[in-house]
């Protein structure tokens, strides 16, 4: 019976040695077929890789790079000596929905199939509109993208090609970079050296954006503080209702921020993307200072009796989630309505917990806006 158990375990372990190798081994077959030849040394480890050639006596770059979660990129890039940029990509439904809404503005070349699916970011329209007005610009982007290219920018008086997320299904050979920087090589031919075009905002349109950024910002901040500083100095018993409480102030507070952002940021091509960008700083700065004031102010402003609790621990629980481990008890409530109270202490308190013999020592505040907060608890 033991040599039968020893040789399962046996069996058990090696075939998924067995397999990983496998899988690794045909990984490793695949990232080969697929940029091997731009990178030989490239290994299943590689986060980052870079090369340079030349072609026709144009030097260019060609980088693959992790990016975490989000996936890969590979890009090839030629010198582009000018001042103007932009970003081209496939146009997305928040682009047409915001670009009918008036939000933000497009990019016209007066070709609608191209002007249709692709979208193009840039401080400067005209010095876009010039390059992609040009009939055999528009035909080099349509035979990048059909190559599995989605995005070219240009920026630092440099031309990039990118495809992000890279999939190793992508066959990336020198024979493909040098048949994009031949076409990437058309579009710098005609690119202004010069910038003759204006910005597409004015100064004032510059303040305001800064405004627009910062205010919530620097408001954030500080509300993070006083949120950190309240859960430590004046922690609620139950938060829930005071969260609920804070979302009288903060929600109008971001309404009205959403309003004035949109007002001030549109009318450019990222104009809606500055604004979702806003928008998401906003909610989470408005809600966590209102939070935090009013955790504050409950506590510091309060003048009520302290009251004193000395509560039996009836359970004491070790949960796990993932990585995460949290170490719990639970009390008698002094609580009406409530017949339990759950307290998170550390692993080193929850190990000297005897549920039914320790006890747990509570004094709380009623608090100045009626949320009852502790001022003191601790174990025997």
């Amino acid at each position: 019976m033991l040599k039968l158990t020893l040789i399962m375990i046996m069996i058990l372990t090696i075939i998924p040695i067995i397999v990983i190798i496998f899988v690794l081994r045909r990984f490793r077959t695949t990232i080969k077929q697929s940029i091997g030849e731009l990178f030989p040394t490239m290994s299943l480890l590689s986060s980052k890789m870079e090369n340079s050639d030349n072609w026709n006596g144009l030097d260019y770059s060609y980088r693959y790079e992790k990016k975490g979660k989000s996936g890969a990129n590979f890009s090839i890039t030629i010198p582009c000596p000018t001042q103007g940029s932009f970003r081209l990509s496939k146009m997305l439904a928040t682009d047409r929905f915001f670009l009918r809404t008036g939000m933000s503005v497009h990019v016209k070349t007066g070709v609608p199939l191209f002007d249709d699916q692709y979208f193009i970011q840039t401080d400067y329209p005209e010095f876009a509109a010039s390059i992609f007005n040009i009939e055999a610009n528009r035909l080099v982007i349509l035979h990048l993208f059909k190559l599995g290219f989605n995005s070219i920018e240009l920026k630092n008086e440099k031309l990039t090609v990118s495809i992000f997320p890279f999939q190793f299904k992508h066959q990336l050979t020198k024979q493909l970079a040098e048949d994009v920087v031949s076409h990437l090589a058309k579009i710098k031919n005609t690119v202004p050296a010069s910038l003759a075009y204006q910005p597409g905002y004015s100064d004032n349109w510059k303040q305001k954006r800064r405004l627009a950024f910062w205010l919530p910002s620097i408001m954030g901040i500080g509300g993070v503080a006083a949120l950190i500083f309240s859960l430590i100095k004046f922690q609620p018993v139950a938060s829930g209702g005071m969260f609920l409480e804070s979302l009288r102030y903060s929600l109008p507070a971001v309404l009205f921020m959403l309003w004035y952002s949109a007002k001030v940021l549109k009318g450019r091509t990222t104009s809606h993307r500055d604004w979702m960008l806003v928008g998401g700083i906003c909610l989470i700065a408005f809600v966590t200072t209102a939070h935090g004031v009013l955790m504050f102010t409950n506590g510091y402003l309060d003048t009520s009796e302290t009251n004193r609790y000395d509560l039996r621990i009836v359970d004491k629980q070790r949960k796990s989630s993932g990585r995460n481990t949290s170490y719990v008890i639970y009390t008698d409530s002094w609580r009406e309505g409530e017949e339990m109270h759950k307290f998170s202490i550390s692993s080193k308190k929850f190990k000297t917990v005897e549920p039914g013999t320790s006890m747990m020592h509570v004094e709380t505040r009623a608090g100045k806006w009626r949320y009852e907060w502790f001022v003191t608890r601790y174990l025997d």
